[in-house]
């Protein structure tokens, strides 16, 4: 297909203009900018597909140089079919003799330019550099719905040129790449520099889309399913699963008239490790059922499932969790859409959400306890003909995978496997010193990561957090569905709240923070920053990753990378560095 192509811009507005024609160039060219935008993107997503740069690359071709990258690309490229993909450059020229002659490889962490993303060409058996990838970004007008003023999309379009100048890093830990850079230009291993704990494995997707484990003490890192690139690092609190034998319906702890067998490949990518669970009554609803001692208590229960995607809607599964004493709530789920209808008449109360997981559904219902000491988990394989009502004609059969019941929760973690005992996942702890670059006068911190699961609710989720004790902090989390600063300085305290914008679960986020005593300012993804004009700096000797100063509110969420700034910055220059 031709390549897309761009509108020429209308005149833009002038010194030399009078008022009036001033603004009507100004008025013409702001009204054609929305449409310039998606041209701009179209021709972005064209060279995406067509050349193997990055639409961000491709976007910004005005200049000549940026025209040579993506010749060498192409011409690159066709002479080597598909782009090898390594994640350091020793693990790339390593593989180099076993490469053809003319073939790419791109480095996600590149030692030897600055731990950029990098791509080579194999020649004469040695990878010779090309260019960065992400040399060019992409300019974005999609704030002009909010604030229509030419000279705040002059500072937009600049920022993302890079024409203004950006705050100093004194230091940048890029969580999705590993290394840590320090204002001295050094390179350094984000393990080396942070102390990382967590005193049990864990479960989360690696770059393959498939569920693996990630053992004891070695950090976890989220990646993109559609890329197979690392979006950041998981960081999540203790969790227990107290459903038992969870992936094995075989055993005795789980009861129900619904046949099953392990015939299926399961989120771990390996044959026969999940179940067809089957209902062939016509005349009653099978289910799979376990019954799960749980705490007295009045707290939350989350239950979750993992059921594979098809195209059946002649039937709908429905996955319910009970209290004994307590809510109860079934969601019946369309396994093509990944739409979840309640149950009136077996749901009390609770709440639900579902997770595309690839090529699963995640459903997880959570319920709140009244004192009760058990709790039930069902699986129906066919709960209805109609999404939200039952009805037992339906038949048919879903995949099963995964399932978890955890207490005190109200949004689900990462699996946890069980087997005859429940299993508990050990908190992920992260620190690393702070010397007295942060110990001025002034400084200003960016914050990248995705949304955790329930952005609405109550619970505060820390993304970063600088302190010297549980009294004396800065922190920076998400609570009731927007993105705060917290400084405490043991009495003297500033809380900021972003201006409203609406958070995704899973969606990636950027929030920039100054800290200056009586000019403190919060900036989230490009957003006018919030401000508070009194407050004292604390005096700070720790930094703390996904949790507060108190290691209780954990982020449950990716961080992608936190960089520090020492020096002033002004309230433009913080609301530009929080773009996206």
């Amino acid at each position: 297909m031709p390549a897309p192509t761009i509108t020429e811009l209308p005149t833009s507005p002038s010194r030399a203009d009078d008022g009036e024609t001033f603004s009507a160039n100004a008025d013409a060219f702001l009204g054609a900018l929305p449409n310039f935008r998606t041209e701009l993107n179209a021709l972005s997503d064209y060279l995406e597909i067509n050349l193997p740069t990055e639409a961000a690359a491709a976007a910004q071709s005005a200049t000549d140089q940026a025209e040579i990258y993506r010749d060498q690309s192409k011409a690159a490229a066709e002479a080597s079919g598909d782009i090898l993909i390594y994640d350091d450059y020793a693990t790339a020229n390593a593989a180099v003799g076993g490469l053809s002659e003319s073939q790419i490889v791109e480095v996600i962490a590149d030692e030897n330019y600055d731990n950029e993303r990098t791509r080579y060409r194999v020649e004469s058996s040695a990878l010779v550099f090309k260019f960065i990838v992400n040399a060019f970004n992409n300019s974005d007008f999609s704030y002009l719905t909010q604030d229509k003023s030419l000279s705040y999309w002059i500072r937009r379009a600049l920022v993302a040129d890079g024409a203004i100048p950006r705050a100093a890093e004194t230091l940048r830990y890029d969580f999705a790449n590993r290394p840590a850079s320090s204002k001295a230009g050094d390179s350094i291993d984000v393990t080396s520099d942070i102390t990382l704990a967590r005193a049990s494995s864990a479960w989360d997707w690696g770059s393959d889309g498939y569920l693996k484990e990630f053992t004891t003490g070695n950090e976890r890192y989220a990646y993109d399913p559609a890329t197979g690139r690392a979006i950041g690092q998981r960081f999540e609190e203790q969790r227990t699963n107290s459903l038992l034998y969870n992936r094995d319906l075989s055993n005795g702890v789980w009861s129900g008239t619904a046949s099953y067998a392990a015939d299926a490949v399961g989120l771990d990518g390996v044959a026969n490790s999940a179940h067809t669970v089957t209902d062939s009554d016509g005349a009653a609803s099978r289910n799979r059922v376990q019954s799960v001692s749980i705490t007295s208590n009045t707290n939350p229960l989350t239950g979750t499932i993992y059921i594979s995607k098809d195209s059946d809607q002649t039937r709908f599964p429905a996955f319910r969790v009970s209290c004994g004493v307590g809510e109860q709530r079934t969601v019946h789920l369309n396994t093509q859409t990944g739409v979840a209808t309640v149950e009136a008449a077996l749901t009390t109360g609770g709440s639900h959400y579902v997770v595309d997981r690839g090529s699963y559904w995640q459903g997880s219902v959570t319920v709140t306890n009244n004192n009760g000491a058990s709790a039930a988990y069902y699986i129906y394989p066919a709960r209805a003909t109609t999404a939200g009502t039952a009805n037992n004609a339906a038949t048919g059969s879903c995949v099963y995978d995964f399932g978890g019941l955890e207490q005190s929760a109200d949004y689900a973690t990462t699996p946890i496997p069980t087997s005859g005992s429940a299993v508990t996942r050990l908190a992920e702890t992260a620190t690393s010193s702070i010397g007295s670059d942060l110990n001025v006068s002034e400084f200003a911190a960016v914050i990248e990561g995705t949304v955790p699961a329930s952005p609405d609710d109550d619970d505060i989720k820390s993304f970063a957090t600088w302190e010297s004790d549980t009294n004396i902090f800065i922190y920076a989390y998400i609570q009731s569905g927007t993105i705060r600063l917290n400084v405490t300085d043991t009495t003297n305290q500033v809380l900021l709240t972003q201006a409203p914008l609406t958070l995704t679960a899973g969606a990636p986020f950027k929030a920039a923070i100054k800290i200056k005593a009586n000019d403190f300012a919060l900036s989230v993804d490009g957003q006018p920053a919030a401000v508070d004009t009194s407050g004292s700096v604390p005096v700070i000797d720790t930094r703390r990753i996904a949790a507060n100063a108190s290691a209780s509110a954990y982020g449950n969420t990716t961080i992608t990378r936190i960089s520090e700034h020492s020096g002033p910055v002004s309230t433009a220059e913080l609301e530009a560095m929080s773009i996206l």
